[in-house]
This record gives C-alpha cells, structure tokens and sequence, in this order.
C-alpha cells in the first residue's frame, strides 16, 4: 500500500491535490532563487530527491543500487540519474568504479541547494506543484516533430 506522502505526490502529480486531505490548496511563494533553480534543472521529483540526497552527504559516494535503497526507487533508474547529474555537474565519478559518484560541489549551486532542502522539507508540495508545471522537454520534442511533419514548422515556405 502506498505511503501517504507517495499518494500526496501522485495526486499533485496529476494535478488532484484536492482529493488528499491535509493538502493545502494556498499558493506558496518560493524564493526566486529557488524556484528558478527547479525551472532550471530539476526534471522530476526523483531527480530531486537524489540531488538532495547527493547534496545532503557530499562525501558519500552513490551507485544506483545505494540510492535506491535509500529513496526506495527502481535501481536503474537510480543509475540512469546519476550518469545525468554527472552529465551536468552535479555529481563526479570515481575513479575507480565509474558506477559509483559523489556530489560534486558547485558554488552557484549550493545555496540554492540549502534553501531548495530545507524548504522540500516543509513544502513539498509547492516544489512538486512548480516540477510538474513544467513543460515536458519530451513531450514538446514530439509535439514539434508532428508539427514538422504536417508542414507547420517555421521553415515551412509552402506559404
């Protein structure tokens, strides 16, 4: 049975905060600083949800398997994360075991980073509510390449 945190997050996920109780319908204001940061590069609530974790224990090294056990997720998609993060910056590998990363301190990051933790904490669903606002890179990808397709993208000179 899922957790009331889980169905709390399927709900605002899909947009039916309102049928959980507790759930506050208000409207938080996230610093600027924060909000901008999750616009900027937080695609989904797991991925925050390792960031923080990496961010939270930046000694730690972390393979896909060690997240999640901690974060109670699906390994693969752990690792698949991960290799993300590193991608971007977040997070450097070992030498020794390229599987394995650790949080990979950027300055302009950090404090963003702090606040974004501790107000996860206290507001999550406000954080949750501005990742799922975003648009879907995916999604926009293939709606683009239909309208391609139809002959209405912007190098369309069938005028």
């Amino acid at each position: 049975m899922p957790t009331r945190r889980k169905r709390v997050i399927l709900a605002l996920v899909e947009g039916e905060s309102s049928r959980v109780r507790g759930v506050e319908e208000s409207v938080t204001v996230l610093p600027r600083e924060v909000e901008q940061f999750v616009l900027d590069h937080i695609g989904s609530v797991q991925e925050l949800e390792i960031l923080l974790l990496l961010f939270s224990r930046p000694h730690r090294e972390w393979t896909g398997e060690s997240v999640a056990l901690e974060l109670k997720l699906d390994p693969r998609c752990c690792a698949d994360w991960l290799a993300d993060l590193g991608r971007r910056g977040f997070a450097t590998p070992n030498i020794a075991s390229a599987a394995a990363v650790k949080y990979a301190p950027r300055p302009w990051a950090d404090s963003a980073l702090m606040s974004l933790g501790q107000l996860y904490s206290r507001q999550w669903p406000a954080i949750i509510r501005l990742i799922c606002s975003k648009p879907n890179e995916k999604v926009q990808s293939f709606a683009s390449a239909i309208q391609m397709a139809k002959g209405g993208g912007k190098d369309d000179t069938r005028g």
